[in-house]
């Protein structure tokens, strides 16, 4: 007569287990009641595979606080509890929340999704778009899952800055008795580099032009902080009417300011 037995589905990636078939006899036949049988040994090959399966990023984030998201379970139920924690490798870039994940053992909760938040940070600076990653790693009592490869996620923050110089009204005009006007000038971004604009009046004999160039550092907190420029009327000696000249500028250095 034939046994069939059939191998069961545990979720648990436990490897290949041994389990027993026992027999046991009973009869009226005192030469068959109780008589030992054998059991049988059968081994159930393990079909788990013990891993971290990570969602695609739901799209970018950017400097003004965009979010995306992406999601996070374990593939096999773990012989303990599974934490995964998470980190921005570029904290200027963009932050991750929340720092950590965990997956329960024997509760039903490891193969359901786990939402992961990332939110883009504004830096002030002209550095086109930038690609930073969420690390992820894992630890557990379970060797299975202690340091598995839970894969990184590679997320784009858009950059919403443009690089470019915001020169002020001028506060009225000059005139030939020296009367003088000015004018600010500040950077629309933080520069990677130091620049220096240059100042040039286009008509010396109608007025002049102080200081010859102004100084904006990088990363020192003075790219949006207003210099003033000051305009100071010539007299000419000419009966020439009122006369409308300007004040170029120029960069004389700009770092890679991209102007």
């Amino acid at each position: 007569q034939t046994v069939t037995v059939t191998g069961l589905d545990d979720d648990t990636a436990d490897g290949d287990e041994d389990f027993s078939i026992v027999t046991s006899a009973s009869s009226a036949d005192g030469q068959y009641n109780g008589i030992s049988a054998g059991d049988v040994t059968v081994r159930n090959i393990d079909n788990d595979v013990a891993g971290v399966t990570v969602g695609s990023i739901s799209g970018d984030t950017s400097e003004i606080g965009t979010t995306a998201t992406f999601t996070v379970k374990l593939d096999t139920d773990p012989a303990n509890e599974v934490v995964i924690a998470l980190e921005s490798n570029d904290i200027s870039e963009g932050t991750v929340n929340p720092s950590s994940l965990t997956f329960g053992a024997g509760d039903g909760t490891w193969n359901v999704d786990q939402t992961v938040t990332v939110t883009g940070l504004d830096d002030d600076t002209a550095d086109g778009d930038e690609d930073f990653s969420i690390v992820t790693s894992a630890s557990s009592a379970d060797g299975q899952y202690n340091g598995i490869s839970a894969g990184d996620v590679t997320v784009r923050n858009i950059d919403n800055d443009v690089a470019g110089v915001t020169v002020g009204s001028i506060s009225g005009d000059t005139s030939e008795i020296g009367t003088t006007a000015t004018f600010t000038v500040k950077l629309d971004t933080d520069p990677a580099n130091e620049v220096v604009i240059a100042l040039e009046s286009n008509d010396i004999s109608e007025g002049t032009v102080n200081p010859s160039s102004l100084t904006f550092g990088a990363g020192d907190g003075t790219w949006n902080v207003d210099q003033t420029v000051t305009v100071t009327g010539v007299d000419d000696g000419v009966v020439d009417g009122d006369v409308s000249f300007s004040i170029n500028l120029g960069l004389v250095s700009d770092g890679g300011y991209g102007l």
